[in-house]
């Protein structure tokens, strides 16, 4: 008791600690949090007077808690202050107070990423001093920072974020306009802890918002050695980072309302930061706000360096990427049901509207077009896979903007770039969800046909040089789209679908930029025709005429491909056809190929047309107008053989031939026949093999045609013309041996029963003769004849055998004998003046004797 005393008096014998004269200010800011705490606690069930204490302690909170976290304060106060200011945000939204609420996010924000510090970053990242090939001291690095230390983000700051980002969190639902500041605050914080630096040896000091300030009267002695407040917990980059991609996971939790408001601000903010001049769906302008208390956080595109710090350059490096349109990609594919199923304003129009502005926008970094194409791609692939009927209509008439023929700028491989990634997106869609494809075609196959337009005239040649390069990849990349159409999707299109697809298939034939795509296109016809059998027939008809078309083109190879499969579908299926649509066949597309065809197309075209007139004469018999295609068919025959090409001339008797097998009618065969005759005795240049078909059709017509005397002198005159002409281009040796040509004449008059004995003997005489008509040695690469000789005068003997002398007229007999007279005279002698030689009468009696 006594010593409890002592120790009593002692006691009150010391002396009072003296209480530093900052420990007003200390209590003071305390009062301040516990003002803020105690709002925030209340708000949790909302009166008119608690709104009014907010509405009236705001502006006073707001400046002073603002101004002590910028300085020094230990992390205790910091902690302090820091929830204080986010507990007075989330109170304001509570108390539905929402210009203060903006105006203390906006301080979390600006405390959380301090603009001069994200500033500072990007200026030593475009100054090369953070390239990655860079090799720099810290010395040389604070050189090129005028001294100053590595931009980076504090402890304090990432406290300030992390709030930040937990009071977005917990205020999805309500930030309305707010959310634009927010979003920039993020992006700038990502741009902060995804930039490169450089490992030096000497640790630089954090730049930031909050400035050192040793003689703080706020920051004890005694507070380092105070336990961490858990503010600073979670607060490394890769928390941080998890915290800002939660925090867009969370969008599905919106309503549909708080929803569409967050994509417009994220569509907004991406705008703004190319500097692109398109709109968007769902801009808001924000509250207005004192000036005294404004924050800088939504500036112009032109004033953004100076106020959020970051900006994309135009002449963004390869690899560089937007923040915005990452995350639109995140948020839209996390929301793909609520995009599909929901009335587009809620957020399909707002979407994909700015990514095809984006895309399409000169203006903008390539990178970042390229990258909204992208994003754009997987939002239409992934909104087909929900299997909902009604976004297909949707999905394509985006599809087919991206794809837009028309020049969207200057930058040729950019707006290639785009292109390509539409029509990328197109085969991806076939693929995936080609057979539930209910709509869409026609727009479909307008994106493939516009790949296969003609430049603008009004292009300027610079650029036609560049695009014509482009067209041809861009031609590759959408080919296979339609191949996979016609190869898996046919029996999915309907009557107006399939006309576009015979269309589409028509364009890229006539595309110049790949002949092996054209081809292919041609091939694939073959394949559209047999569905198109199942049909309708107009459909055929219009298949028809794409080939038709393809068959005029200049390109040997395509003509030729698209002629052979044109008339292998005739000869397929024309069988099936009626005979209005023969008519109609006929007229549309054999007849005009016919016509215009020259060269190997011409050979093509008649050898084939010659093929269908014999398999479908009783179809073509049918026809009104057969007179009219019988004497046009035999006209263009004619035509063709009056060339003296070589090929053209064998396909016309071909085709004559095959005419004749057809059995039609053989009166105007005959009578083309004989003017073809005619055409050799005028002209030079036939060829022994045409020559030799030409003999052919002589001894068809010999066989099927009632040969009236007339016609036996006009077949013994075009066989004497063939026999002797003379000027072909090439001979075979004929002194052993018969050509083939004068063995074919030979065999078809020392055989024929329908010639009468006169003309066979007459003209045996006469071909007797050819060897002896030469004066001199035979030119080179002439006939000569003389086999024809040797077998023509043991031919006349055995003919008149046979008992048909008793038929033979007096001249006739007299060139018979003068085909003897002249080997006899050449074999015994005879003088000109011996009787034989000079007296007819007497070479009938000897003749007759000799018989």
């Amino acid at each position: 008791m006594i010593g409890l005393t002592d120790r009593i008096e002692q006691h009150d014998k010391a002396e009072a600690p003296i209480i530093p004269e900052t420990y007003i200010y200390l209590l003071a800011l305390q009062s301040l949090n516990a003002v803020a705490s105690g709002i925030h606690s209340a708000a949790r069930t909302p009166s008119e007077t608690l709104s009014g204490m907010a509405e009236s302690a705001w502006p006073a909170l707001l400046a002073a808690l603002s101004f002590t976290m910028a300085t020094n304060l230990s992390d205790t106060l910091f902690a302090e202050v820091l929830s204080a200011l986010q507990d007075f945000t989330i109170a304001c939204n509570s108390l539905s107070l929402y210009m203060p609420r903006n105006a203390f996010l906006n301080t979390l924000g600006r405390y959380a990423v301090p603009p001069p510090v994200v500033s500072a970053m990007q200026t030593y990242l475009e100054t090369g001093a953070g390239r990655k090939d860079s090799v720099i001291s810290s010395d040389g690095l604070a050189a090129a920072l005028g001294g100053r230390p590595v931009p980076s983000l504090s402890e304090r700051n990432l406290a300030c974020l992390k709030s930040t980002v937990t009071t977005a969190k917990y205020l999805a639902g309500d930030l309305d306009t707010a959310w634009h500041d927010v979003l920039e605050v993020l992006q700038n914080a990502v741009f902060m802890l995804g930039a490169k630096r450089p490992s030096v040896t000497r640790r630089g000091t954090a730049v930031s918002a909050s400035p050192r300030i040793g003689s703080s009267p706020l920051r004890t002695r005694d507070s380092i050695d105070e336990p961490r407040s858990e503010v600073f917990e979670g607060i490394d980059n890769e928390e941080i980072s998890i915290a800002i991609n939660v925090l867009f996971d969370s969008s599905t939790q919106m309503d549909d309302k708080a929803f569409t408001t967050f994509l417009s601000a994220l569509c907004q903010l991406s705008s703004e930061m190319i500097g692109s001049n398109t709109g968007y769906v769902g801009q808001m302008e924000a509250p207005e706000t004192p000036k005294s208390l404004t924050f800088p956080m939504s500036p112009s595109p032109d004033n953004r360096r100076r106020t959020s710090g970051i900006t994309i350059s135009s002449s963004a490096k390869s690899g560089e990427k937007s923040f915005s349109l990452g995350k639109l990609r995140i948020v839209g594919m996390l929301n793909l049901n609520r995009l599909v199923n929901k009335d587009p304003e809620v957020g399909w129009d707002i979407l994909t509207r700015h990514l095809l502005s984006i895309a399409r926008d000169g203006n903008a970094p390539s990178t970042v077009r390229v990258q909204a194409s992208e994003t754009l791609g997987d939002i239409l692939l992934g909104s087909l896979r929900a299997k909902d009927d009604r976004i297909q209509p949707l999905v394509f008439a985006v599809l087919g903007k991206q794809v837009d023929v028309h020049p969207i700028s200057n930058l040729i491989s950019t707006d290639y770039d785009v292109r390509s990634a539409g029509y990328h997106t197109l085969n991806q869609i076939l693929e995936s969800s080609g057979h539930s494809l209910q709509v869409g075609w026609t727009t479909i196959f307008g994106m493939l046909n516009a790949v296969c337009h003609t430049r603008s005239q009004l292009d300027p040649p610079n650029r036609q040089s560049a695009s014509t390069r482009g067209d041809a990849n861009l031609v590759r990349i959408a080919f296979p789209s339609l191949n996979l159409i016609c190869t898996d999707f046919l029996s999915s299109l309907d009557h107006d679908a399939m006309r576009q697809c015979i269309t589409c298939l028509g364009h890229f034939g006539r595309q110049r930029e790949d002949v092996n795509i054209t081809l292919s296109a041609i091939g694939l016809m073959w394949n559209v025709s047999d569905a198109v059998q199942a049909d309708s027939k107009d459909l055929w008809l219009e298949l028809l005429l794409q080939l038709l078309d393809l068959g005029r083109d200049p390109r040997v190879e395509v003509t030729s491909t698209a002629m052979q499969t044109l008339y292998k579908c005739i000869e397929l299926y024309g069988g099936n056809l009626s005979t209005e649509l023969w008519e109609e066949v006929w007229w549309k597309v054999v007849s005009p190929l016919l016509e215009t065809s020259k060269g190997e197309p011409l050979v093509l075209a008649l050898t084939s047309t010659g093929s269908i007139f014999n398999r479908f004469a009783d179809k073509l018999a049918d026809l009104k107008t057969f007179d009219k295609v019988f004497s046009t068919m035999l006209a263009r025959i004619e035509q063709a053989f009056d060339t003296v090409d070589r090929n053209s001339t064998i396909a016309s008797l071909k085709a004559l031939e095959s005419i004749l097998q057809a059995k039609s009618d053989r009166t105007g065969v005959w009578e083309t026949y004989i003017h073809m005759g005619e055409s050799i005795k005028a002209k030079e240049g036939y060829t022994q093999e045409s020559l030799l078909a030409f003999v052919r059709i002589a001894a068809l017509l010999h066989d099927q045609v009632d040969l009236n005397i007339d016609r036996q002198v006009q077949l013994s005159e075009v066989l004497q013309t063939t026999m002797t002409y003379s000027t072909s281009p090439e001979y075979r040796p004929d002194v052993d041996v018969m050509s083939p040509l004068q063995k074919a004449v030979f065999d078809l008059l020392s055989t024929s029963s329908k010639l009468s004995p006169s003309l066979v003997l007459s003209d045996l005489a006469t071909f007797s003769l050819l060897a002896y008509g030469n004066t001199g040695p035979v030119p080179k690469g002439r006939p000569s004849h003389v086999a024809v000789s040797k077998a023509c005068m043991p031919a006349m003997s055995q003919f008149l055998r046979r008992g048909k002398a008793q038929q033979l007229d007096n001249e006739t007999i007299l060139q018979v004998l003068k085909a003897y007279k002249m080997p006899i005279r050449l074999r015994y002698g005879c003088p000109p003046s011996c009787r034989f030689h000079d007296d007819p009468p007497l070479w009938r009696t000897v003749g007759l004797r000799l018989w």
